[in-house]
């Protein structure tokens, strides 16, 4: 079985999964037929390790292609390290959690839960971007809640933990002081 979120079906096929749900319907139906070799590839392959390579073969291309044209910097960032996450999990010997966060860690220097604490960090980060008007009306609770935050006293004492500053002075000196230049930078051309 594979499945797609709602639009990610949308941005890969033009298909709005609202049209079927709740039904059974044969995918050769449903799906563009560009699909229906891999399909039946998928079908008549002798086991799972080999489904699987096929669906990334197939899948991996025009999931990157769809990217690149419509995804956003911050989602980019999130699939990226849902993506070694899963290649990390699926590589080498040992598939418990344990190798997997030291495989992770060994790969990249983090372990798997403090890069994806700092993908929430930058995503609130642009968050605040894109509500700066030049005023102090930036609504903290609203960029805590959309960069996936418990609260907004979750999202402080994640930045400060990061940082050093709050959110809110953090953002002061990325437009005042000249030595938050790299902040300033990273905000060039929005989300």
């Amino acid at each position: 079985m594979l499945n797609f979120r709602p639009e990610a079906l949308r941005r890969l096929t033009g298909l709005d999964a609202s049209q079927w749900m709740d039904q059974w319907v044969d995918a050769h139906e449903v799906l563009p037929p560009s699909w229906h070799d891999f399909l039946q590839q998928v079908l008549l392959a002798s086991d799972d390790p080999t489904r699987m390579m096929l669906i990334e073969q197939f899948i991996r291309p025009l999931w990157r292609a769809e990217q690149t044209q419509s995804v956003t910097r911050i989602e980019r960032i999130h699939d990226w390290c849902e993506d070694l996450a899963r290649r990390a999990a699926l590589s080498g010997k040992g598939r418990s959690a344990r190798q997997f966060e030291r495989r992770f860690k060994q790969w990249l220097g983090l372990p798997h839960r403090e890069l994806f604490a700092m993908g929430r960090a930058e995503r609130a980060f642009f968050e605040a971007l894109a509500q700066d008007t030049g005023q102090e009306d930036i609504d903290w609770p609203d960029v805590a809640a959309s960069a996936g935050y418990a609260d907004q006293s979750h999202m402080i004492r994640h930045a400060r933990r990061i940082t050093g500053f709050t959110p809110a002075a953090l953002f002061k000196r990325v437009k005042a002081d000249p030595s938050f230049w790299t902040y300033r930078l990273w905000g060039i051309g929005g989300v």
